[in-house]
Formats: structure tokens, sequence, C-alpha cells
């Protein structure tokens, strides 16, 4: 969310790493938002097990200034378009 850090070289150095990721996992799509409302615990304190989740990695990306344009991103879109149920939604499976 800074003005200037969101466009520096490390900046988007990290998110080029976070972006090269081959797997896309769609179970934990919405870990965040749930673990932040309190619908999932927070653990981890003494080890933690990483969680891709996929919209708050969109999100980064949205705030970083990487675009659809780059295919990385655009798969991603495109993944996460192909979890949406029929009604538009998606569902959280841990906690539907």
């Amino acid at each position: 969310m800074h003005p200037e850090r969101r466009r520096a070289p490390e900046t988007r150095r990290a998110l080029d790493l976070l972006l090269g990721r081959k797997t896309h996992e769609g179970y934990c799509l919405g870990f965040e938002v749930a673990r932040l409302l309190g619908a999932e615990p927070a653990r981890g304190f003494i080890s933690h097990i990483a969680r891709f989740d996929l919209a708050l990695l969109l999100d980064l990306c949205a705030r970083v200034g990487a675009s659809s344009e780059d295919e990385r991103v655009n798969d991603l879109v495109g993944f996460v378009a192909s979890l949406q149920s029929p009604y538009g939604m998606w569902e959280y499976a841990s906690r539907p």
C-alpha cells in the first residue's frame, strides 16, 4: 500500500516469485478472508504451513500494478473464474 515501494523492483521480484508457482489449489480460495473474519482459526504460532490463497494473490497483483496482460495473472484469473458456481459465487469448502 506504500505509494513508492509498491512499484519498486523488490516488490516486483517478490510478485514474480509468487506468480512462478506452477500449481493452483482451489481448496484454499478465500482462506485469508475466512481467517480475517474469524471463521478459520489463526494457527501457526510455532510452525506455519503456507496456504496460497489465489484471491489474496490477485489482490496483491492489483495493488502492485500487474494486469491481466501478464500471462501468469491472466492464467490465475481464468482458474479462479473456472471455480465460480453457476450463481456467480465461490464456495469455501471448509466452511460452506
